[in-house]
């Protein structure tokens, strides 16, 4: 009924959740995208999501590689051919499946398969369009001059499994790459020790740098080899730096919707303290008067924060229909978790703001609250006797 009653502190209450539900969601969301979208802006650079690479591994180097506990993993790379048509050049290399999976980030979205047999190829949707003139699609045939050992051009023909947007492409001339199987790799006679190089993907907080120079002493690097980072490292503190950025926004917001909230709810509860005291005269305990005002807060945070939410996810949807959250789509799930973490945020908020005004209403007295009225009545008839 208190809850009806209060129609204009209602409205007030739940606008200013509405506000803060948004402002949270909304930070987040962007914030977290554009993290996202830095991360994947350092992989697209470099190729892959590892973070190092070694140049023709031995495999000794790589077992010793293997049982490093700051290794989560690492991906074969063996180059197998190089096509060369004029000036138009395709490397073909075969990868391990943590090398492809590392690859993922770097040439989104891909299509298809991963060739399994000798004839197969999956190549990026640049180099099909310059070679084909059409648009990819499975089971295309695709014939590329291959360099054999004796250096001499051999036509071949493949058939394409799959394809991939190459960020490091180049037209005119064309300039790049294309993956085949196994069994075309063991059909050569190359190997990742002659002809190749390793990924390496180290743990979540192990800094690049120092862990290959440690590394380094430990797998015996050669001087023709190269075990060096991919990233520029500053990038990992620019991301770390965003992160804490992000995080200090949030709890000012929450601190604003504290404050904003706090002191309607409690202005509301000094209007209806009498209302209060009259509920304490027949026997309503300070638990349950408790429970009343968390209960309203409770049922204008159920209406108010989706309201705030859903604002928040219409403006990011139209920002990312017209290329401002490039990767809000392709990580819907991760979009929704970030929605219920910022609507958890807004709703300890709400609990937070509401628990001193509260509290304050489970300590009153039927007696103060006669006493509040009978003041306030006194007033009002102090100033009707002035006049």
């Amino acid at each position: 009924r208190l809850l009806k009653e209060n129609k204009s502190r209602n409205k007030v209450a739940l606008l200013a959740i509405i506000l803060t539900s948004f402002m949270l969601s909304a930070l987040i969301l962007f914030g977290m995208n554009a993290y996202r979208f830095n991360e994947v802006n350092w992989i697209q650079s470099a190729g892959t999501a590892a973070d190092a690479y070694l140049t023709n591994p031995t495999e000794l180097q790589l077992s010793t590689l293997d049982k490093s506990s700051s290794v989560e993993r690492i991906g074969q790379i063996t180059q197998v051919a190089s096509s060369e048509m004029d000036d138009d050049r395709i490397e073909l290399s075969y990868l391990s499946k943590e090398a492809f999976q590392m690859k993922q980030d770097a040439l989104y979205p891909i299509k298809g398969e991963y060739p399994k047999k000798q004839n197969e190829i999956m190549l990026s949707v640049e180099a099909v369009n310059h070679l084909t003139g059409s648009t990819p699609k499975k089971g295309l045939k695709i014939e590329l001059p291959i360099s054999d050992e004796h250096g001499n051009q051999v036509m071949q023909e493949f058939i394409l499994t799959g394809w991939f947007t190459d960020p490091l492409a180049s037209n005119n001339p064309l300039t790049s790459i294309g993956f085949v199987s196994k069994a075309y790799l063991e059909s050569t006679n190359h190997t990742i020790e002659n002809n190749g190089y390793a990924d390496v993907q180290f743990k979540r907080g192990i800094t690049g740098v120092d862990e290959v120079e440690r590394l380094e002493q430990q797998i015996k690097t050669l001087d023709s080899q190269a075990f060096a980072t991919y990233f520029n490292l500053s990038g990992s503190s620019d991301q770390m730096l965003m992160l804490v950025g992000v995080g200090v926004v949030v709890l000012l917001i929450m601190f604003s919707g504290y404050l904003l909230i706090y002191n309607i709810f409690y202005l509301s509860i000094s209007h209806d303290i009498r209302s209060y005291g009259l509920l304490k005269t027949i026997g309503t305990t300070a638990k349950q008067l408790q429970q009343i005002i968390r209960g309203q807060a409770l049922s204008l945070s159920v209406i108010g924060i989706p309201i705030g939410s859903a604002i928040a996810i219409a403006l990011a949807f139209g920002f990312a229909l017209y290329g401002g959250l490039p990767n809000f789509f392709r990580y819907w799930q991760v979009q929704l978790v970030l929605i219920i973490l910022s609507s958890f945020f807004a709703f300890m908020t709400v609990l937070i703001s509401v628990w001193k005004p509260a509290r304050k209403v489970g300590k009153i007295s039927p007696v103060e609250a006669t006493r509040y009225t009978d003041i306030k009545i006194q007033s009002k008839k102090t100033k009707l006797t002035t006049h």
